[in-house]
């Protein structure tokens, strides 16, 4: 199959839409793909059900070849009968469209697909054949009384089994047993790029299966960068995507549209970009697509201080990353690195490469507490040294770690927020050299207070952070004790938060609703408050984003 893709006029498109192209790195049209492909690429979405005929889908809808329709039969001897565009796995039938009459409860899957053909269709243009197909796995009974993907995990390894290139999932959550997580597991040796969202539980840390090593993680942003306030964020976190409302198809007709929002919207944007990565480089492997999403991502770390190093490598550029793709090798030699997760690589038996010596800097912005390197190393090493050095600062120094390259650990930890890394003697070596490197996040959680303080005199409070901005998952309490004869009087002389954040008053000695006396929030500094009588409560809570100065 040979695909040529048409320039797409921007002018068509929306404002909304183009807002979001440029955010993302993405140039509509312009890509063309010459490959001789034997069959198209296969992107899988795991979900509630579909509508395959939705004007957005039906390009993509592409029927399997051997497999003949409503006959009944396993044409095709891949133990499912009659999956035409993909199938239901947990009816254990080919039809993947909910049930009439909970149409508009599972609307969820054909959302999802359309804001991946949406991406598709922008940077591939009209064509009458799309060489990338979807494969449409229901995971959720039509029979259900929850909207639960209970089958998810079944759904995956449906999807494995038919070759999928790509599997997007838009779901989170739930305790898999443990031969789910030997599903999740399949993927690497299947060579299939799975990624999932990382949730909207307002967790610090992203569930399954979005944390384990065989899946890539994507969270979302609004349309400046700033991490969605529902988003999950964590060190599992793999890279960012515009979690805002968008336009995606209805599952109720062929032609409606509905608006999503949330990650449920960011992940479909990295399995196009996956995807288009495939189409480029059909022998890329999971490892160098993950190695180019993290590469070509641009750092949010400035917009997002508080939760630096954990929110992945940063925003998702879907150019740049296809770019990779063609020669992830190249990409992987680039001296300069300033992602807080990464790859860099030499392999010199692919590469006319003739200097003896060859080094990487890896400065991403902020500070961070430690870099940990995942090492492989191969070939003819013998001569081969690394040295590993300190570039936070740019005096010389003395290397942090030095040695044969035979001698490098699998798993190596700095502890500094930049690093140079430089190769010496690889002049006509047949060798190989990757570092797969992420950096671990300072906590600022509760970093400045924590717990109850009691005063039983007058005395001046502070949140703790100084000149610094408050710090996110602030939880602190003052109480004040009532001296006898005396009310209590509070003055604030400094006072800037976010308006969701709160300082909670409380008549008495107990956070509880009917001792609930004032609340201050924003950015004016509250009235004198007297509280008679009797003990007080001062209670700070802040959420995961502190941007103002505190109190």
């Amino acid at each position: 199959m040979v695909a040529t893709a048409c320039f797409t006029n921007s002018s068509l498109l929306s404002a909304s839409d183009q807002k979001l192209f440029r955010l993302i790195g993405l140039t509509p049209g312009g890509l063309k793909v010459n490959e001789q492909l034997s069959q198209p690429i296969t992107i899988a979405i795991v979900d509630d059900g579909f509508n395959p005929n939705h004007q957005s889908l039906l390009p993509f809808s592409t029927p399997s070849k051997s497999e003949i329709s409503n006959n009944l039969t396993d044409d095709d001897d891949n133990g499912y009968v009659d999956d035409i565009v993909g199938y239901d796995v947990s009816d254990n039938d080919g039809d993947v469209s909910p049930a009439r009459g909970r149409l508009e409860d599972f609307y969820h899957g054909t959302f999802s697909a359309s804001i991946i053909a949406k991406l598709l269709k922008a940077k591939l243009g009209h064509m009458d054949a799309y060489p990338i197909r979807f494969l449409y796995v229901k995971a959720v009974s039509d029979y259900s009384e929850s909207l639960r993907l209970d089958s998810a995990y079944k759904g995956i390894q449906y999807a494995l089994d038919q070759g999928a290139d790509v599997i997007s999932n838009s779901w989170s959550g739930g305790s898999p047993r443990e031969v789910d997580t030997s599903v999740l597991s399949n993927a690497i040796r299947a060579n299939t790029f799975m990624l999932n969202t990382v949730g909207n539980f307002q967790v610090t840390e992203p569930v399954l299966p979005a944390n384990h090593p065989a899946v890539f993680g994507v969270g979302g942003t609004d349309f400046q960068g700033v991490l969605d306030p529902l988003a999950n964020f964590g060190v599992e976190v793999d890279i960012l995507a515009p979690a805002v409302s968008l336009q995606g198809a209805t599952v109720s007709s062929n032609d409606g549209f509905r608006s999503g929002e949330g990650t449920s919207v960011a992940a479909p944007m990295v399995a196009a970009t996956a995807g288009l990565m495939k189409l480029v480089n059909p022998a890329i492997s999971v490892t160098e697509i993950a190695g180019c999403l993290h590469n070509t991502a641009i750092s949010v770390e400035h917009r997002n201080p508080m939760i630096a190093g954990k929110i992945g490598a940063g925003m998702l550029q879907v150019d740049a990353a296809i770019k990779c793709a063609q020669q992830p090798n190249l990409n992987f030699l680039e001296t300069f690195r300033a992602n807080t997760r990464g790859t860099v690589s030499i392999d010199s038996t692919r590469l006319d490469h003739e200097t003896n010596t060859h080094e990487w800097l890896i400065k991403p912005a902020g500070a961070y507490a430690a870099i940990k390197l995942k090492n492989s190393v191969s070939g003819d090493l013998e001569g081969i040294g690394i040295e590993i050095y300190n570039a936070e600062t740019p005096e010389p120094t003395l290397p942090l770690w030095q040695g044969m390259l035979s001698a490098l650990p699998s798993e190596l930890q700095i502890e500094k927020s930049a690093v140079r890394i430089r190769l010496r003697g690889i002049q006509e070596k047949d060798f190989a050299f990757s570092s797969r490197y992420v950096f671990d996040p300072i906590d600022f959680e509760k970093r400045y207070c924590s717990g109850r303080v009691t005063l039983r005199k007058d005395a001046e409070i502070r949140d703790g952070s100084d000149e610094s901005r408050y710090a996110n998952r602030s939880d602190c309490q003052w109480l004040l004790k009532h001296r006898p004869g005396y009310d209590i009087q509070i003055q604030f002389i400094e006072f800037d938060l976010e308006q969701k954040d709160s300082v909670y008053l409380y008549g008495g000695d107990q956070a509880v609703q009917r001792n609930l006396f004032a609340t201050f929030s924003g950015r004016t500094d509250p009235q004198i408050v007297s509280v008679e009588g009797g003990d007080a409560l001062l209670w700070f809570l802040s959420d995961y984003a502190g941007r103002g100065n505190g109190f």
